[in-house]
């Protein structure tokens, strides 16, 4: 779990937590356990294995994902409470699978927040690397972890 902790005393920190699921249709009852231990309010999600078809809810949360069509395995997703101000983006990215959301804040910063995977048969080319390290924050995947914030410290729970 990764807890940003602002300097400033006027925020709230923001639970973040990245999770390889293999196989979140499966995993859902496991998640919302998790979810009721830890409180997150934001999920990043790797190797979701889900088709479109497959439907996967959490209470108060919006689900983003973004499923890998071509063959079996991989896919992406971010949970996000939706208290939260945010919107979905689109990073398009030929080695990397990725779903992003930008969060809002009043008088700060936007901050773009990525749950990528890299699949252990694809190459991480240079390219790949300037796309992701454009945005504040890239997290994360059980084959790469990146991260780049100007906004506090990170420290893990």
């Amino acid at each position: 779990m990764i807890a940003f902790n602002r300097s400033r005393q006027n925020h709230t920190s923001l639970r973040i937590t990245s999770w390889n699921s293999q196989a979140l249709k499966s995993r859902v009852q496991e998640l919302e356990e998790f979810i009721n231990d830890w409180n997150p309010d934001i999920i990043l999600v790797q190797e979701t294995q889900l088709r479109p078809c497959d439907l996967v809810t959490i209470p108060n949360f919006t689900l983003y994902r973004t499923d890998r069509i071509t063959h079996r395995g991989g896919g992406t997703a971010i949970f996000i409470k939706r208290s939260i101000s945010h919107t979905h983006i689109i990073i398009s990215n030929p080695t990397i699978e990725n779903t992003a959301i930008t969060l809002h804040r009043t008088n700060e910063k936007p901050i773009t927040i990525i749950s990528a995977y890299r699949p252990p048969d694809q190459k991480f080319v240079n390219k790949t690397s300037k796309k992701f390290s454009e945005t504040e924050i890239a997290a994360s995947s059980l084959e790469i972890s990146m991260i780049k914030t100007n906004i506090g410290t990170l420290i893990p729970e």
